[in-house]
């Protein structure tokens, strides 16, 4: 039976008094969509890599075996009138197996980038990079090139970063197990009919014999921040990150970056991600488990200088940082609002490695004041889900992957869409009277659109207590 809709005034008044008071300073998460493959086949790493832009999601599967074992593809979702859905799966066009096509992807505009990580040309050497162009009806294929370095073994890293005609990728060498193996990132520039490279940096020297990824990397505008979590400038591998800008198509070197621990291990350069005058730096410390943070750095006009440390457990919630927690494995950034990934959150914290969930946690600024907003997880029911291994921001939009789930049979690698800012469902930027009388107009009724804030297939009650509790919170 349909409910009819009271007065606003008076529904006003009641979901008031029936709401739970707003636990924190912004507005409610929640899922928009959850994306998975047309086809669901375990161990596919299906959200291994992902990015977003605009209304395009771009979500890496490395281990799809399609083209055969391993050889990769990559899933293209678009919004549709509100509706996500799978507009394309590329593959290379020279794809194999074992390629690992999909290990990185980044998209800006209509142009998707995506690595193979271990596709071997005998002509060019280990490691493809492959661009995508969308033509209005299809994503056609447009580039492929390998990154070219004077000496070694050379192998792609695992990130990528694209900004508009600048792409960053990363590289390491590895010469010989038992020598020290370079690490590098390559700053290219789409001059009108390829990727020409522009600047190289050379990075700390580890073992080749120890796990690398590469370094991580991010683009914004003419400006690049490099992570170098092996630099040992403050010892061990404390890390450090290089922030280079672009001028008539000079790269030069801005800034160095540290964190302000005496922490040896702290690898400060984990993950770093940049939005305007704002850059956010993770750390990946492997010594002591009780340290991790999070680094915010702002340009004043003179330089970089650190605005923020941010961290989980007892300063954000007067509780025992969580053993072997992974707080900044993952970090982005847009306008005033940062995510931080912890893909090792347990659920029962006195039975660490035993229930493995993956968490968020949200943190908003005011001027220049950062504080924790929200900690936001999804759990599916399994006991080793992964959420939050990987995430992008752009807006109030994130996409976040869940990609090691432990039963691939009931609980898949996904995707998940998330609205900060769920609670705004005319998205005009605040919660508001114009938002409730769009709830209470659809109240009662079957429909999976953004009246039903929690997804569970009805606009109703626990819909409209959500709105109140968030009534006159600004969206970040």
């Amino acid at each position: 039976m349909q409910i009819r809709p009271r007065p606003l005034a008076t529904a006003l008044a009641l979901l008031t008094s029936m709401a739970p008071a707003a636990t924190s300073a912004g507005a409610t998460p929640t899922q928009i969509a959850k994306l998975l493959p047309a086809e669901t086949v375990p161990e596919h790493e299906f959200a291994r890599s992902l990015d977003l832009s605009g209304e395009v999601a771009v979500i890496g599967a490395p281990f799809d075996d399609e083209l055969g074992a391993d050889a990769g593809a990559v899933f293209v979702y678009r919004n549709i009138s509100g509706e996500w859905t799978q507009e394309a799966k590329l593959f290379a066009s020279d794809g194999v197996e074992d390629d690992e096509f999909g290990t990185a992807v980044t998209i800006s505009g209509n142009r998707i980038v995506v690595t193979a990580i271990r596709a071997f040309r005998l002509d060019v050497g280990v490691g493809m990079v492959y661009t995508f162009e969308f033509d209005g009806a299809d994503w056609i294929e447009t580039n492929r090139f390998n990154p070219s370095l004077p000496t070694g073994q050379r192998r792609l890293g695992t990130s990528l970063s694209l900004d508009g005609d600048v792409l960053a990728v990363s590289i390491f060498l590895d010469l010989d197990p038992l020598t020290p193996t370079t690490s590098a990132a390559i700053l290219y520039h789409w001059n009108g009919s390829s990727w020409s490279p522009e600047h190289i940096i050379n990075q700390s020297a580890f073992l080749s014999n120890e796990f690398t990824s590469g370094p991580a990397i991010a683009v914004d505008g003419q400006v690049a921040v490099i992570g170098d979590y092996r630099n040992s400038d403050l010892g061990g591998s404390s890390g450090a990150v290089t922030v280079l800008r672009r001028n008539n198509g000079v790269w030069s070197e801005e800034a160095t970056l540290h964190g302000s621990t005496t922490l040896p291990q702290e690898q400060f350069g984990w993950s770093v991600d940049i939005d305007g005058d704002t850059i956010v730096v993770g750390t990946e410390e492997t010594s002591n488990y009780y340290h991790r943070f999070v680094y915010v750095f702002r340009r004043d006009g003179a330089g970089w200088t650190k605005e923020a440390e941010l961290m989980a457990g007892a300063e954000a919630f007067a509780e025992p940082f969580p053993l072997d927690d992974a707080f900044g494995y993952k970090v982005a950034i847009s306008g005033d609002t940062i995510i931080s990934c912890d893909r090792h959150n347990f659920v029962d914290e006195s039975q660490p490695f035993t229930v493995f969930k993956g968490a968020t946690y949200i943190y908003q600024r005011t001027g220049t004041a950062w504080a924790m907003d929200q900690r936001f997880l999804i759990d599916e029911g399994d006991a080793f889900e992964r959420f939050g291994t990987i995430i992008v921001i752009e807006g109030a939009t994130a996409l976040i992957g869940n990609n090691r789930s432990a039963n691939e049979a009931t609980a898949p690698s996904a995707a998940f869409l998330v609205s900060l800012c769920g609670t705004d469902i005319n998205n005009d930027g605040i919660i508001d009277s114009a938002d409730l009388g769009l709830l209470i107009a659809a109240y009662g009724i079957a429909s999976e659109g953004p009246t039903d804030i929690n997804n569970d297939g009805i606009t109703d009650t626990a819909d409209l207590g959500m709105l109140i509790a968030d009534f006159g919170t600004p969206c970040p």
